[in-house]
């Protein structure tokens, strides 16, 4: 039972997975304690992040991690230490005439997960990059666990709050005010999150632009109320191959030029970047077609803002390109089941969950840089055909 304005994912409703596709939660499995298992949700194929569909509106997007790609880490969940803001005083209050600041310390102000997943990208970032882990606050990498090939751990260093309770909570205030209000409230007062109003003008353009470029909703008025930033989509999208259909490229060039090209104009108007949008079309294409992930696109994207150049000289300068060669991926793959003949034993015997750690273990080896697909499919046909791996 959702509060109003709640948009992840819930029974019956819709999210957009992150670079993704659109799922619909049809079913929640539960244990006899009533703990929420698994999830059963069915996709909208017409929507994968890039397809001609993918203009299609839902109101959440939610960040995910695919067990089948990630790497296995422990998380570290500091929270407050005392369960209250003044201990001491909390203490001296206290019925007890022993009260101890102790009695007050917060059982949950350390909570460890050892076996959490994370993307596979962060193997490859400096040691002391902070990050946001969505949903959950701001987190380090362990200073003391930073020796290569070490496993890896990550200290929360900032919580967030939990926005379900606060949205709840407030829910249940502006309820009970207009439970009390006799005056009904003016529909032509702005209200807070309410979607501004936008020109006829605006309207007339965003609408042109659907057309075009099945680009709708708000990046379509986005673009209309920036001429720049379209025109620089447009040649973007004239850039690729005739072949190409515009539709099957036209989103994901929004995406770049909505999203990840702000990040890195540093209050600059486009007219100032050193490379234009054929540079960004071509550095697009690499990712499309799968020469490098997005984490390395955004890498380029950088180089490109400071300096210009070729996508593909920076990608090659930087080693940037994924590993997709069969052969190196089969030494790689025989060298992490070799290493670990425990694992292989247990995913014959029906613990195929574990291709996620196996996956880790890969992109550990080639610093996030194996050619996911490729990788998991020379894993389970190892795993699954070939039986002469050591056991030891």
């Amino acid at each position: 039972d959702p509060p109003p304005g709640f948009r992840r994912l819930v029974p019956g409703g819709e999210v957009r997975l992150r670079y993704g596709c659109i799922i619909r939660c049809d079913e929640v499995l539960r244990d006899a304690d009533g703990r929420v298992r698994e999830l059963l949700c069915s996709h909208d194929p017409e929507t994968w992040h890039g397809a001609a569909g993918s203009a299609r509106k839902v109101k959440g997007t939610i960040h995910w991690v695919s067990a089948d790609h990630a790497v296995p880490c422990e998380v570290r969940l500091y929270d407050r230490l005392f369960s209250v803001a003044d201990p001491d005083a909390a203490a001296a209050t206290a019925d007890s005439e022993n009260g101890d600041f102790k009695d007050f310390l917060n059982p949950d102000s350390l909570r460890v997960v050892e076996e959490a997943l994370v993307e596979p990208s962060v193997v490859q970032d400096p040691t002391d990059t902070r990050y946001q882990f969505e949903r959950l606050g701001y987190f380090w990498r362990d200073p003391a666990r930073r020796d290569p090939g070490a496993r890896l751990v990550f200290n929360r260093i900032v919580t967030l709050r939990d926005t379900w309770e606060r949205r709840a909570a407030r829910v249940d205030a502006e309820r009970s005010t207009d439970a009390r209000n006799e005056t009904p409230s003016d529909p032509a007062t702005p209200r807070a999150g309410r979607r501004p109003e936008v020109s006829q003008e605006v309207r007339r353009e965003a609408e042109r632009i659907e057309r075009r470029y099945g680009i709708a909703g708000i990046d379509a008025e986005t673009l209309a109320k920036d001429p720049s930033r379209l025109l620089f989509l447009e040649e973007a999208v004239n850039a690729f191959s005739s072949s190409v259909e515009v539709s099957d490229v036209a989103g994901t060039v929004s995406n770049w030029v909505i999203n990840d090209l702000p990040r890195v104009l540093d209050r600059r108007p486009l007219e100032d970047l050193p490379f234009g949008p054929r540079e960004l079309a071509e550095l697009i294409a690499l990712v499309v077609e799968g020469v490098i992930s997005n984490r390395a696109g955004g890498a380029v994207l950088e180089v490109l803002a400071r300096e210009g150049g070729d996508p593909r000289a920076i990608v090659d300068r930087l080693d940037l390109g994924q590993v997709s060669d069969a052969e190196a991926l089969e030494g790689i793959v025989g060298s992490v089941l070799e290493a670990n003949p425990g694992k292989v034993a247990e995913y014959r015997g029906g613990k195929h969950g574990l291709m996620g750690f196996f996956m880790g273990r890969v992109m550990a080896e080639t610093g996030g840089r194996a050619d996911p697909e490729a990788a998991r499919a020379i894993l389970r046909g190892r795993l699954e055909e070939d039986e002469s791996v050591t056991q030891a």
